[in-house]
This record gives structure tokens, C-alpha cells and sequence, in this order.
């Protein structure tokens, strides 16, 4: 009998966004991170750090910064100094027992990625996105079901703009991203589906204002 198939865990660097195991290899050890692990991969860690060591008015940004985020600070060092430096099991407890100031913390820095990250933007769009479409991702990430990371994405849909159109107007819903085919058109009951590769095909997707989004109703338009 084979062996049954046991997912291997994966973090997306959110500095370069590629998905890579999460591991030791990959990633540095961050006792408050997910799965124990830094955020940013190995290389960006490092090429961080040493971008940070050299700006000469780094503790002035840090202070700023902290001083702008207290509330977030506070949070986090209380979660910080529950874990002990050395479970992520006391820093779970914690969650669980403040469970809204967790979740509060984890919105506002979801929306400062939003902010500051056009292809976080999209992969969170596209992840609500998909979620919807089947109920779920099993178990794989927004970029392994599309084939493409999110930055390639934003790369595409970027150079799509036309007069007027900016990533602001997109984060405020003014723009959506079109399917050229429309979705009703496929035949989509699985992620394996060949449908499915050719309905988020990149060559497929655009950007669109709203109202012609909608005024479109489904409709098939011309290919780009």
C-alpha cells in the first residue's frame, strides 16, 4: 500500500514572496514567527540587515516607528515575553486567551501590507477569490494552485494599466482583475482541473474598471 501524501509546510518571504519550504534551510529561526520561522527568507534577511546597518538614521526610523505603533509594540512584546524565547507554544496560549487583540493585530498588519505591497494586495484578492470558487484551497498555497507568484502577477496586470488606472484606484475597488474568458465559461470542479489553469491562465487576466466589470455580465470580450 502507498505511502499516504503528507504535505510539506511552505512560507511565502514576504519581502521577495517565493514560496519556500519552511525550513531552517530557507528561512532563520524566529521563535514568534509562523511555523518558528523569520518572515523574510535567508538571503532577503540578510540583505536586509545589512541595509538597515548602513542607513545612518536607522534608530531614528526605528523610534518613529514604534512610536506610530504602540498599541502593535505592546501586543507584541507582551506575546514576545509569554512565549519565553523559546516556545511558540506559550505564544499560541496567549492568542488563544486574547484572541481579539490577535486578531486585531494580525488586521492591521494585513492592511499595512495593502498598503505598501501591490502583489500582497492581489494575492489576497485572488485568495478570497479562489476560496470562494471551491470552497477552500486544500492545503496549498494561492501561488502553488496558480503556477505563477504573486509578484509575476502584479508585473502582468501592471503593465496592463491604461490612462488613469493606479494601484490605489485598485485598492479602493475602483479597479477589479477581469477574467477575458469569463469564469461561467469554464468547467471548474477541482483545482486540477484543466479548466482551472486556463481560467487563471496570466494571459487571461486584466485589469478593469468596476463599472465595466459589472456592465459586463459575464461576457466574453476580446483577448489581449
Amino acid at each position: 500500500m502507498a505511502e499516504p501524501h503528507v504535505p510539506q509546510l511552505s512560507r511565502i518571504c514576504t519581502h521577495c514572496l517565493e514560496d519556500k519550504p519552511a525550513t531552517l534551510e530557507f528561512f532563520p529561526l524566529h521563535k514568534m514567527g509562523k511555523h518558528g520561522l523569520h518572515s523574510y527568507c535567508i538571503p532577503c534577511k540578510k540583505a536586509d540587515d545589512t541595509k538597515r546597518r548602513n542607513r545612518p538614521d536607522q534608530k531614528a526610523r526605528q523610534k518613529a516607528w514604534r512610536d506610530a505603533n504602540k498599541a502593535n509594540v505592546k501586543d507584541y512584546n507582551a506575546a514576545y515575553r509569554e512565549a519565553g524565547y523559546s516556545s511558540t507554544q506559550h505564544c499560541a496560549e496567549w492568542r488563544a486567551k486574547n484572541l481579539e487583540k490577535a486578531r486585531a493585530y494580525a488586521r492591521s498588519m494585513q492592511r499595512r501590507k495593502r498598503e505598501t505591497s501591490e502583489a500582497f494586495l492581489l494575492k489576497q484578492r485572488v485568495s478570497a477569490r479562489l476560496n470562494d470558487m471551491l470552497k477552500g484551497k486544500g492545503g496549498r498555497t494561492t501561488e502553488q494552485l496558480l503556477g505563477y507568484s504573486a509578484e509575476t502577477l502584479r508585473l502582468h496586470i501592471e503593465r496592463q494599466f491604461t490612462t488613469g488606472m493606479s494601484w490605489e484606484k485598485m485598492r479602493k475597488g475602483v479597479i477589479e482583475i477581469d477574467h477575458i474568458i469569463p469564469v461561467r465559461e469554464f468547467n471548474i470542479t477541482s483545482y486540477d482541473d484543466p479548466d482551472f489553469a486556463s481560467c487563471w491562465a496570466l494571459s487571461n487576466l486584466r485589469p478593469m474598471w468596476a463599472k465595466e466589470n459589472r456592465s459586463k455580465n459575464g461576457k466574453r470580450t476580446h483577448l489581449i
